[in-house]
């Protein structure tokens, strides 16, 4: 009885590679690219005060740009983003900032979407440097909402329609003349 390396050694060399064929082919394993959790399992601020909120999220960017975006720096930037996530869904003060008079939510969708960016930034493998001005970017407009927050909410200015009816719209926004309130 012959040994299986034996019977190998006896088939004809396209034998022996039809028969490795299948374990060459099978496709390397990718190392797993990580796999940012839910925002919700890191950021849990639903519910929350926007204010508090804010200061999560400076917090947070504060120490992604003392780290410069490496290791620790890394993971606070992608809790900011976790954090900026979920910004909608917090308590707001008020819907209306007197500081320009513009919305609360705008202004959250805003920081939202710059922090989509600087993740998007980092994921394509941009310059860390250049990402980091991104950051610092992003920490400003968070730091400049809370100065607004701080200022006060003020009233919605007059809808688009009422505007475009015709009347005069310097008398309508100082709510002097007809038509104003």
């Amino acid at each position: 009885m012959a040994c299986p390396f034996q019977r190998l050694m006896r088939l004809q060399p396209t034998w022996i590679l039809l028969l490795l064929l299948p374990g060459a082919c099978q496709r390397l394993e990718e190392p797993p690219q990580q796999v940012d959790p839910p925002a919700a399992a890191i950021a849990p601020i639903g519910g929350a005060p926007l204010s508090a909120a804010l200061e999560l999220l400076e917090h947070e960017l504060v120490a992604a740009i003392r780290e410069r975006l490496e290791g620790d720096g890394m993971n606070s930037f992608r809790r900011a983003e976790a954090i900026s996530d979920r910004l909608l869904e917090t308590r707001y003060p008020f819907e209306w900032l007197r500081a320009g008079s513009y919305s609360v939510d705008a202004r959250l969708r805003q920081i939202q979407a710059h922090s989509d960016r600087v993740l998007a930034q980092l994921r394509s493998g941009e310059p860390r440097e250049q990402v980091l001005g991104e950051v610092n970017l992003l920490r400003r407009t968070v730091l400049e909402l809370r100065r607004d927050l701080a200022q006060g909410g003020g009233p919605a200015p007059p809808p688009l329609e009422r505007l475009l009816a015709g009347r005069d719209t310097l008398n309508l926004l100082s709510g002097e003349g007809p038509g104003g309130e």
